[in-house]
Order: structure tokens, then C-alpha cells, then sequence
């Protein structure tokens, strides 16, 4: 366990101290041709006849005026009416000597499109003291990165796993460029709303893959807060969110807590539901963030 996980495990008021105040959310992921090993791709969505399924991202700029600074790929499975099109933007460091190793960061975006975690790590300060991989996978409108199974509280709920667009990204991460340059025990995730549920969804699932997350003003359900506990995880929530009260972060950071796992929780007065406050994204976060590795044994077979 990193330096993080030890931090977030004991007074994490000794960690928001250090970070001023200021917490950020990442998630990281990395893989190899085994990570992908028996994950299905979601069901076909918005089919077109000839040209199978293609994915149109909910933004055009994700990362704002950034987004010009990353490549646009589209990553392609299938053939004929079972092809499967999704685009994703990769940006990779901005110098590499030969066999140098650097982290991948995966940030999912939130219910716009956004990817606010992805332009903070953009910016030239950044760049030149968090070397990395960032990748941004975009999830079209209809879908979800990752669902809970259930809601004890909400028996009315019904899980949709078709609609999660989180396997695809587990199998894209086998295909992105630069595999050799990347540091497989320092994969993260990061994401904020939408993309948030989707980093409890990637470290519940594919454990194996994330070497810490950060999720922020994000719902899961508590139900799965005994197998949250395997991968450091940062929650952050707004304390003015009136969309995703910042209730239900503290109560999973609690459970998640009681039941052994390495979480720490931080709150911002005044903030709500939006992404944008850079409170978010502070350097000191990123700093606690990439310290975080997992053991050179450890399994990556990319499940459970």
C-alpha cells in the first residue's frame, strides 16, 4: 500500500491539512492483452444498419480548450452489424526516454461530457510535474459507466448492465497506444457525477486493474461497501450538492471504512453538484494520487 492508502487509512485530517484544503479525484487505469481477458462489450446501442454501432460522444470538447492538446481515436471491435465504434482522447507525456514507464489516468466524465480531471492534468504545469497517460473514454447519452446491482432501500430498482459503457473501456485499455511505456501498477481513475459512480463501478469490479480512485459527488449504493476495499479510494463531495447530497458520501466512506478498506472522505462548503471547482483537482491530490502502486505481483487479469 502506498503512501495514500496509508494517509486516507489514519486521520485524514492530517491529509486535507496538506492539501489545503483542497482534494482531488483520480482514477487510473492500465492494462495489458490479459486485463481484457473475458470482459463482454455492452450490448449494441443505437444500431445502424450498415455501419453497426457508433458511439457519438456527449461533447465536443471535453476538456475545453484543451481538448486540441489530446489525439481523437475511436476504438473498433466487431465486424459488419456487430461492429462497435467508441471514440476515446489519449494524451501521453510530453518527452520519454527508452524504457521509461509512466502511470495511466482514466477519467470518465460527467452527465455533460466533461472531463475536468483530464484538462487539469493537460495544462503545462502539470504535465511537467505529473508525467502520464491520460485517457478519456467517452460514454454516449442512454448509457452509464457502471450501475449498482441493487439498492436495498429501492426495491423498485432494476439493474441494466447493458447500459454500462465501463467493460468497454476495461477492453479498450489493451488497444491505446504506447503499451510498453505504460507503468501497469499505477493505473487510476478518476471521475466526478456520472463519472464517479463509474470509478466505484471500476474499483468494485476490476480491483485488480486500479492502483487508486477518486470519486467525486458520485451515488453507489452502500450494499456494496464490504468489497469496496481493496483500492485506496478518495471520496470529495460538495457540501451544497443538492443533487447527490453529501450524505451519501460520507455514509459510504464510513462503511467502506468499517469494513476495512483504505477511504477517506473530504467535504467543500459551498460547493454543489458541478465538476468545474478546481477545490476538486488540487496538486496536492494528484501528488497523494500517483504515490499509489500496487505490488509488482499483484494479479492483472483485470477481474475480481
Amino acid at each position: 500500500m502506498g503512501a495514500f492508502g496509508t494517509v486516507i487509512r489514519g486521520d485524514f485530517r492530517k491529509l486535507a491539512a496538506l492539501m489545503c484544503g483542497a482534494c482531488t479525484v483520480l482514477v487510473l487505469v492500465c492494462g495489458s492483452g490479459a486485463l481484457a481477458a473475458g470482459v463482454a462489450q455492452p450490448p449494441p446501442v443505437n444500431i445502424v444498419p450498415t455501419a453497426g454501432i457508433i458511439e457519438m460522444p456527449r461533447s465536443a470538447a471535453p476538456m475545453g480548450d484543451s481538448t486540441t492538446l489530446f489525439t481523437k481515436r475511436q476504438f473498433v471491435t466487431g465486424d459488419g452489424l456487430h461492429k462497435h465504434t467508441q471514440t476515446y482522447y489519449w494524451l501521453g507525456p510530453q518527452s520519454t526516454t527508452a524504457g521509461a514507464k509512466f502511470p495511466l489516468v482514466v477519467v470518465l466524465h460527467d452527465a455533460r461530457g466533461k472531463a475536468y480531471a483530464a484538462e487539469v492534468l493537460a495544462s503545462q504545469a502539470m504535465r511537467e510535474k505529473f508525467p502520464a497517460y491520460v485517457l478519456v473514454p467517452q460514454s454516449p447519452d442512454g448509457r452509464d459507466w457502471a450501475m449498482p446491482e441493487s439498492y436495498s432501500d429501492t426495491p423498485a430498482y432494476r439493474y441494466e448492465p447493458q447500459r454500462e459503457s465501463l467493460p468497454g473501456v476495461i477492453t479498450m485499455l489493451s488497444k491505446v497506444p504506447d503499451q510498453d511505456s505504460i507503468d501497469k501498477n499505477r493505473i487510476y481513475v478518476v471521475g466526478c457525477g456520472d463519472g464517479g459512480a463509474g470509478v466505484y463501478g471500476a474499483i468494485l469490479r476490476f480491483p485488480s486493474v486500479f492502483a487508486g480512485g477518486v470519486a467525486i459527488n458520485a451515488k453507489w449504493s452502500v450494499d456494496d461497501a464490504a468489497d469496496l476495499t481493496d483500492v485506496p479510494l478518495l471520496i470529495e463531495h460538495g457540501a451544497a450538492d443538492d443533487i447527490v447530497p453529501a450524505a451519501i458520501g460520507r455514509l459510504m466512506s464510513d462503511q467502506i471504512g468499517k469494513n476495512g478498506g483504505s477511504v477517506s472522505y473530504q467535504e467543500f462548503p459551498g460547493l454543489g453538484h458541478g465538476c468545474a471547482s478546481p477545490d476538486f483537482y488540487s496538486r496536492e491530490m494528484w501528488d497523494a494520487l500517483f504515490k499509489q502502486e500496487k505490488a509488482a505481483d499483484a494479479d492483472a487479469d483485470g477481474g475480481q
